[in-house]
């Protein structure tokens, strides 16, 4: 584990307003955008306030192969690199990642030197594409459902500053999703009972056919 550190530059100011823009921009996105693109603006608008060179924010599901697993929703780089290294954190088993799953699903900042993880965790940080690591959970109705993390190849660990950025973002990605779920649970119901309307006009129609026809046609118009 990594502590971090309270910032003491000249420039604090400055880039605390970076934050602020960031945020800013990051809540529009989110609340304007309901497509798959809004995660990817907020995330960059974040990056942008950050020393970092990556961000990413993986979200947590139930894998019939792999068990609980954290899979990766969106990743921006500063530098528009080849980033095919990165495809290891496509899907990532929580059985791999204990001591990140242990602090994150209590809603604790998990912040890390690479160079002190150890087994599974430390293997999968085999790509070398950075050094220092915070990751931020991600909650919805107290329950924990993904996290937003940052990574750079640096040394000193993140600033306090850093930290309660991500924090605040998490609660936007947090809200998205669970606007997200509530109006696909909305659309399903509103299908489902679309269907049912259908069926129970069509069972009327097939009623009144066979109650109120005598001819031999009843069956056929039924």
């Amino acid at each position: 584990m990594v502590a971090v550190f309270s910032d003491g530059t000249e420039g604090i100011s400055n880039r605390r307003l970076s934050y602020e823009q960031a945020i800013a921009a990051c809540a529009h996105s989110l609340l304007t955008t309901s497509d798959s693109s809004a995660l990817e603006i907020a995330a960059r608008s974040l990056l942008t306030a950050t020393d970092a060179q990556y961000l990413f924010i993986d979200r947590n599901i139930d894998d019939p192969e792999t068990g609980f697993a954290a899979v990766n929703v969106v990743t921006v780089s500063r530098e528009q690199n080849d980033n095919s290294k990165l495809e290891v954190w496509n899907r990532v088993p929580w059985s791999t990642m204990p001591a990140a799953r242990e602090a994150l699903s209590s809603g604790e900042v998990f912040a890390y030197s690479v160079d002190a993880l150890e087994g599974s965790e430390r293997a999968q940080h085999s790509d070398g594409l950075s050094d220092e690591v915070v990751k931020i959970p991600i909650m919805v109705k107290d329950e924990w459902v993904g996290h937003m993390g940052i990574a750079a190849q640096r040394g000193g660990g993140w600033t306090e500053d850093e930290v309660t950025l991500l924090r605040a973002a998490t609660q936007m990605v947090g809200a998205y999703w669970e606007r997200l779920d509530n109006r696909q649970q909305l659309e399903s119901a509103l299908d489902t009972s679309d269907r049912q309307l259908r069926y129970q006009r069509a069972l009327a129609v097939c009623a009144r056919e066979l109650l109120m026809s005598s001819d031999n046609e009843a069956l056929a118009r039924a």
